[in-house]
């Protein structure tokens, strides 16, 4: 609840040196270094950004699905969104940010460049389902446990946008006949 209140007063005090014309605030822990679960959220969260706007261009070249491109298209538009944030965090704590997705990230990418065009909806779903899945309970947990206050922020504040990803993705796999979790992993809620 602390946090919580602290993240709120927080966002307030930006609104009011918006306002005001003043420049923002400094966090106290904008000055401390990362901690080792932060950095690795930060690097996690990066590199799935990086794949997911590179997968969803793919998509949106490869797909004949109108439901898939569409779905392609916000991964792109929200997940660039994201990664500016990403740097701007970095950036305050003097670390660098992922320039490029994962190994498996890139492995993943190249796989599905060459997948025949006719398999391509399928197997686009069923890994970028996997992704999301794993994911969305990293976020959750960062917003409950991260130790620096603007890596709860940047959770918090894209949190929703993976969850909706997933559950959309998760909608789509029973078209192409994919197991899917319950919806509860991409959600945190029953």
């Amino acid at each position: 609840m602390t946090r919580r209140l602290a993240t709120i007063l927080a966002a307030f005090v930006f609104a009011v040196a918006a306002l005001a014309g003043s420049p923002a605030p400094v966090f106290a822990d904008q000055d401390k270094p990362l901690s080792t679960s932060d950095r690795v959220f930060l690097r996690s969260a990066g590199e799935h950004s990086l794949a997911a706007v590179s997968l969803g261009r793919l998509a949106m070249r490869r797909s004949s699905s109108k439901e898939i491109k569409r779905i392609a298209r916000l991964m792109v538009n929200e997940n660039s969104t994201a990664l500016k944030t990403l740097d701007k965090v970095a950036g305050d704590h003097e670390w660098q940010a992922p320039s490029q997705p994962s190994t498996r990230h890139q492995q993943l990418i190249s796989y599905l460049s060459s997948v025949p065009r006719s398999r391509f909806n399928r197997e686009f779903i069923k890994y970028v389902l996997r992704d999301y899945n794993t994911m969305a309970p990293m976020y959750r947990n960062m917003v409950a446990n991260g130790s620096d206050s603007h890596v709860r922020e940047f959770a918090a504040k894209y949190l929703p946008a993976v969850q909706a990803q997933a559950i959309m993705v998760q909608n789509m796999a029973g078209t192409y006949k994919l197991q899917t979790v319950d919806k509860k992993s991409a959600t945190g809620r029953g």
